[in-house]
């Protein structure tokens, strides 16, 4: 955000909102930027063939047993987060228009 002000000139003393400064450039929101790039990234691991390294380690368990606070967040499921957000699912990654369209916005 300080980013973005200063390109406008302005301010925290002005008092302009952090989403009317967005709606000024035209930019998003952080976190939809990070949505946006984990599933691109999902959708090129799940279109490589099935011995590829990162493929294999997504669908890897951690062995043993877990422990008995909270369990660790894990990539794949802020992944399942992320396809039930925009409505996507697994099977959409083989269609690379499809899944471009559902999980990219044209803003920079």
């Amino acid at each position: 955000m300080r980013m973005l002000r200063f390109t406008l000139g302005l301010t925290r003393k002005n008092r302009i909102r952090n989403e009317t400064v967005r709606d000024m450039l035209a930019t998003r929101k952080l976190g939809e930027k990070l949505r946006d790039r984990r599933l691109r990234w999902f959708g090129h691991m799940k279109r490589r063939e099935q011995n590829y390294v990162d493929r294999r380690m997504s669908q890897m368990a951690p062995p043993g047993k877990g422990r008995k606070c909270r369990p660790k967040r894990r990539f794949m499921n802020k992944i399942r987060e992320d396809k039930m957000q925009v409505c996507a699912a697994a099977e959409d990654t083989h269609d690379r228009k499809k899944w471009k369209k559902l999980t990219c916005c044209g803003d920079p």
